[in-house]
């Protein structure tokens, strides 16, 4: 939206109503087709460009007017420094240039500084005829741990056509970003009023983020499986496999498999999941209908659930000390499955007064957890967990 004079670009268009700024004609292209889609219903989201190469360091879509955010076509490709001298007539479908993943994060993360909270890019980049196997599932990976999840573009995408370590990986990856979905609820209404987004960059390490307030993540950027993380202050655990204690404050350069990612969990987290099948090992088909909640207990912590469909609220809370762990539920009743790491075995655990059987809990040697499912608590209820 710009005219030509003279080899220069000048960011004014003649309208009906008189000169119009590029920035002025974005704000309309997104506002009205955004409000005029809420007439009709009231859950209508329009897919919004919100940051892309150095063009409108502001952003494209005015934040008010951009519920979900994607950061234009990259190609399928690891990385962009031997890109720029190669573009010939290989052209981004939006603007000129040519990128891949690497691209695609730093804008996602950027997009996330300037105040988008919902962002995503095409899975293993748009642009391009072949996927490379690697980047398709170490891309699927990065976006599980983005607001959007978008397998889209050029490129063969029937899973089942390609191998089968990608149908694999890309379908546990799949399922663990719709079961976070009850987690990144959370941050779409603490977004909403004013507060926490669902990604946060950080300083210490390249291209590293929070995901929310309990997830660390650092993602794989090249065609290797070792990566150095920074931890940042506090105690971690590695999310793949969570019963070691990590220092906050390390760098940790390990190799990661093809089927695990650089993900950190806080102790001390809360984290709801909606959890259907065993692909991420966290339950399976005996969990659909009761929202699993990850908790790693450290001194006291709480985290409001909020259900997607009704928006009713439950906060979920606890307190520990050396004898007892509590947790409490207060709000609208929740059918749960708790998954409480815990380094020693209780020796009984208790309901709003009542002692529960061997039926209603257990603990699992091998993964540290204590394991608890009800159906049945009231509107404010109480654990008791006693060591």
């Amino acid at each position: 939206f710009w005219t030509d004079i003279g080899g220069i670009p000048f960011f004014y268009k003649k309208t009906s109503n008189g000169l119009m700024t590029a920035r002025t004609y974005m704000d309309h292209y997104y506002r009205d087709e955004y409000q005029h889609g809420l007439t009709k219903n009231p859950e209508f989201v329009t897919l919004s460009r919100s940051t892309d190469r150095g063009f409108h360091p502001e952003g494209f879509a005015p934040i008010d007017a951009s519920p979900v955010n994607w950061v234009g076509d990259q190609e399928h490709k690891w990385v962009t420094d031997s890109m720029i001298s190669e573009q010939g007539d290989k052209v981004d479908i939006a603007l000129d240039g040519i990128e891949g993943f690497e691209s695609a994060i730093e804008n996602i993360l950027e997009s996330a500084e300037l105040g988008y909270n919902i962002i995503g890019s095409d899975v293993a980049g748009f642009s391009g005829n072949t996927i490379p196997p690697r980047l398709y599932m170490r891309w699927a990976q990065f976006s599980t741990f983005c607001g959007l999840f978008m397998n889209g573009g050029h490129g063969e995408r029937r899973l089942w056509k390609r191998t089968a370590e990608e149908l694999r990986v890309i379908r546990k990856f799949s399922w663990l970003h719709t079961e976070l979905v009850p987690y990144m609820y959370h941050y779409v209404i603490t977004a909403h009023e004013g507060g926490r987004r669902l990604q946060t960059p950080l300083k210490t390490g390249k291209h590293q983020y929070m995901f929310g307030n309990d997830f660390l993540v650092a993602p794989i950027y090249k065609d290797s499986k070792t990566r150095p993380v920074s931890l940042a202050e506090g105690s971690w655990r590695y999310f793949f496999n969570d019963l070691e204690l990590l220092q906050g404050g390390t760098i940790i350069e390990k190799e990661f498999p093809m089927d695990e990612f650089p993900v950190y969990i806080k102790e001390g987290a809360i984290v709801p999941m909606n959890i259907q099948r065993d692909y991420t090992k966290l339950g399976d088909k005996n969990s659909k209908g009761f929202v699993t909640i990850l908790m790693y207990p450290l001194h006291e912590n709480s985290f409001d659930y909020y259900d997607t469909v009704t928006q009713k609220k439950t906060t979920i809370s606890y307190s520990r000390n050396t004898n007892e762990l509590q947790i409490q539920f207060n709000g609208a009743t929740l059918p749960h499955i708790l998954r409480i790491h815990s380094e020693n075995i209780p020796k009984e655990a208790v309901l709003d007064g009542k002692k529960l059987d061997s039926t209603a809990w257990n603990y699992d040697s091998k993964t540290k957890k204590i394991i608890i499912k009800s159906d049945s608590i009231n509107e404010i209820s109480k654990y008791n967990i006693k060591y």
